[in-house]
């Protein structure tokens, strides 16, 4: 599956749930912001996000070591 067909299918599954969410109608328990419709949708997106951007600036902040620096011929 080429890239362009795995996002085309992420957009039509994200349109999906958002229209289910649209027109199943239930009770909201807890906050104002589990009215919005896509709200978890969006929220979810955002944290997948920053999970993937949070590691790599880990990475480039010292935790990933450069190639040259692993000897290739360790005791």
């Amino acid at each position: 599956m080429t890239t362009s067909r795995l996002i085309t299918a992420m957009m039509v599954v994200a349109a999906g749930m958002l229209a289910a969410e649209v027109t199943i109608v239930d009770e909201v328990h807890g906050g104002w912001w589990h009215g919005v419709a896509g709200f978890e949708l969006v929220i979810g997106f955002a944290g997948c996000l920053a999970l993937v951007w949070g590691a790599k600036v880990l990475g480039k902040l010292g935790l990933q070591r450069p190639e040259h620096e692993h000897p290739e011929d360790e005791p």
